[in-house]
């Protein structure tokens, strides 16, 4: 395995602990709706930056209507 994807595998290893960590100390410290606005503002801001990141989908009438059915 190149030592770049275990770089990568790395990082990801630390972030995902970090992660769990902070839920864990803000599940501990704070009530069940603290944890439950700040799970939705995590995801909101995960949408955001992917939808900036990535460019965001292209709406048109055929991609709506293969969804809407």
């Amino acid at each position: 395995m190149p030592i770049l994807c275990l770089v990568v595998l790395l990082c990801s290893c630390v972030l995902a602990f970090f992660l769990n960590y902070c839920i864990f100390l803000n599940t501990t410290i704070n009530s069940a709706l603290t944890q439950t606005i700040c799970g939705n503002l995590k995801d909101f801001f995960t949408i955001g930056l992917g939808w900036v990141i990535f460019g965001g989908l292209p709406f048109d009438i055929v991609s709506v209507n293969r969804f809407s059915s």
